[in-house]
């Protein structure tokens, strides 16, 4: 009998992010939301005494990105910032956000492994961590986004 050899699982420190419009700006040092939630409802059929779960709603949580606060401000930051300001006749710029999961290579080059696609994405939340005179660290900045589409591409050979 042959055996298939299983690779070892990818590390989770290395990965990118890529927002559509906003190129120079794709480090971060933590990104969660990576996911969905499926409601369901129980439903009996005739004379039957164990539901069936049907498939009803899908519902992603908001995409969390984390970094060091940069400055001066930045095109992300400015994107957030406006955002914010929501009117009539200033609708909020959607846009489409990239997360890949990368493996390095023997020749020290790096290759995207895993992506995750999320679609009209815009800002909900933005927020600094607290400042403190006996504190030395650095100021993190976190970035809240909905986003109404979900798709996920395995691109490993």
């Amino acid at each position: 009998m042959a055996y298939s050899i299983v690779s070892k699982p990818p590390v989770g420190f290395f990965f990118k992010v890529e927002i559509k419009g906003i190129s120079e700006e794709n480090s971060f040092q933590e990104v969660s939301g990576l996911s969905y939630d499926m409601k369901t409802e129980e439903i009996l059929a005739g004379g039957e005494i164990i539901p069936y779960k049907v498939p009803k709603t899908v519902s992603f949580p908001n995409l969390v990105l984390k970094r060091g606060l940069v400055v001066p401000k930045s095109k992300l930051l400015t994107w957030c910032y406006e955002s914010s300001q929501v009117a009539v006749g200033n609708p909020i710029k959607l846009k489409d956000i990239q997360v890949q999961l990368l493996q390095k290579k023997n020749d020290s080059s790096q290759k995207v492994i895993f992506k995750w696609d999320l679609k009209k994405a815009y800002p909900v939340k933005f927020q600094s961590s607290g400042l403190g005179a006996e504190k030395n660290e650095i100021v993190i900045e976190t970035i809240e986004l909905s986003y109404r589409e979900w798709a996920i591409q395995d691109t490993a050979p």
